[in-house]
């Protein structure tokens, strides 16, 4: 029963966390700022939520699917409305081409490379390295920030809805048995809390103005 509670906790409080960057584009579409936004974090939820869907498929695991289903069409919209927006349009299909490649190229070969007892462990591995490149990706948005002095672009929601989704996933990673979950997302909780610290220490020093 708790289990499931985790479960249900888990996927409402990710589906957030990959909704939160919605108001923060439509403003940057609105002022023309669209280059200027984090599109490292945009693309790698993209490839997460293909990654572990994936993932629960092989597993038959419908709460991993249907949830990283519904992330995956979020993130297909927002980049979607990035690439609508921005003007290094060429620049970014050329860049989605070369990561729709590699993954491919990684999927391929986790699915036809290795025997089938290999391949939970290697999909598992996989995921479990986007899952991390996932809560750590607002870092490079934060260190730009820093040099600009502006924190107006730093996707803050992703930080913290990722702090507590985390928290749910690694509890239910470690009730099931499944380290392909307990150890990143234990991992990303300290990844949250470093970034929401940056966050508040430099956002201190000017008057900066943040949409969540």
């Amino acid at each position: 029963m708790f289990e499931a509670i985790l479960a249900v906790g888990g996927t409402i409080l990710t589906l957030w966390q990959f909704a939160s960057p919605w108001p923060q584009l439509r403003r940057a579409a609105a002022l023309h700022t669209m280059d200027q936004q984090d599109l490292v974090t945009l693309m790698s939820m993209a490839v997460n939520s293909i990654l572990w869907s994936t993932y629960a498929i092989f597993i038959s695991d419908e709460g991993i699917f249907l949830q990283n289903g519904a992330c995956l069409v979020l993130g297909v919209h927002f980049n979607l409305f990035f690439l609508r927006h921005s003007r290094r349009k060429e620049a970014f299909s050329q860049f989605w081409a070369a990561t729709f490649g590699c993954l491919t190229c990684i999927l391929g070969w986790c699915l036809f490379g290795i025997d089938e007892r290999q391949l939970e462990h290697s999909l598992g591995l996989v995921c479990a390295f986007s899952n991390l490149q996932v809560q750590c990706s607002p870092f490079y948005q934060i260190s730009l920030a820093v040099q600009r002095r502006d924190f107006s672009d730093v996707p803050l929601g992703v930080a913290f809805v990722g702090g507590l989704s985390s928290m749910a996933w690694t509890a239910y990673g470690w009730m099931t048995g499944n380290p392909y979950l307990g150890i990143p997302y234990a991992l990303a909780i300290g990844a949250s809390f470093i970034q929401i610290s940056l966050y508040l220490k430099y956002h201190r020093t000017g008057d900066h103005s943040i949409s969540v």
